[in-house]
């Protein structure tokens, strides 16, 4: 597996690490720069940004992504895949009439509100040319095309419901949500969560046990052996993320091989996979 780190780099302090050549320039004050987690820069990015914030409580870098790449040959072994979405989308269906049941949320993290109504959702804001996306509350939205295939193939784990067009009221003939009907795999370690690729959050700030891990996945996913269960799409039993306005905790989707080899047989668009690790605890 090759794991790197895309980072948006503060230009003004881009020389302190990286040659004036390398990355891309996006705009006058931020460097786009890629590098592998196992090149020796990558500790020093941490150690920058430290002094940084110390001596001139400034940054060196703000955003920040993972990638993860593999060779045909882990592709090919995997049992297991981390599905993540791509895209999303706004409005929510919170602020387009969907109703919640929030009377057993947890009241630090918001996990356990309950969908009481149909998903309704601006339909025009839908992103156009993905099969799957997400709205900002966490909402999952699929296009016919792959409704009819989970249907047809008879995926395990989920359940598919109509949406609302919010003008109109009418249920939506392109459009379905996709609700998890499981959540049962425990992400173990050395599965990293965190507020930064540097940052573990050890005050706690983003986590609330048992309901969310962390703030954001910085690792590959490493889940118990014996909580798969053979469904197609299953969530963890932890969420990622936080409760901030419209926001909240997201699932994170483990599928099978199955339903990962349907997905790029159909050529569905809005979503990434990478490889799950099997590990007894």
């Amino acid at each position: 597996m090759k794991e790197t780190c895309e980072f948006r780099i503060v230009e003004k302090h881009a020389h302190l690490l990286f040659r004036d050549d390398e990355g891309t320039r996006l705009g006058n004050s931020v460097r786009k720069v890629t590098l592998r987690t196992d090149d020796p820069r990558f500790a020093k990015v941490r150690d920058m940004q430290a002094k940084l914030r110390q001596d001139l409580d400034e940054s060196f870098f703000h955003g920040w992504w993972f990638e993860r790449s593999y060779s045909k040959k882990e592709m090919d072994q995997a049992e297991a895949f981390h599905l993540i979405i791509t895209r999303a989308f706004e409005p929510s269906g919170e602020e387009c009439g969907t109703e919640y049941d929030l009377s057993k949320a947890c009241p630090k993290c918001g996990t356990g509100r309950i969908q009481t109504s149909p998903l309704i959702l601006e339909v025009s804001k839908i992103p156009k040319g993905k099969d799957i996306s997400r709205t900002i509350g966490e909402e999952i939205v699929v296009s016919r095309k792959l409704a009819d295939a989970i249907q047809q193939s008879a995926i395990t784990g989920v359940k598919i419901r109509p949406i609302l067009n919010a003008r109109t009221k009418e249920e939506t003939r392109d459009w379905f949500q996709l609700i998890l009907t499981s959540r049962s795999v425990n992400l173990v370690p050395p599965t990293r969560f965190g507020t930064s690729p540097f940052d573990e959050d050890e005050s706690g700030e983003y986590r609330c046990v048992p309901h969310v891990a962390g703030l954001n996945i910085l690792s590959q996913l490493y889940v118990e052996s014996g909580d798969w269960g053979g469904r197609d799409i299953n969530g963890a039993k932890q969420l990622v993320g936080w409760r901030a306005g419209l926001l909240v905790p997201a699932p994170v989707m483990i599928v099978s091989r199955w339903f990962f080899d349907l997905v790029n047989c159909l050529g569905i668009k809005g979503c990434k996979f990478e490889v799950v690790q099997f590990c007894n605890h």
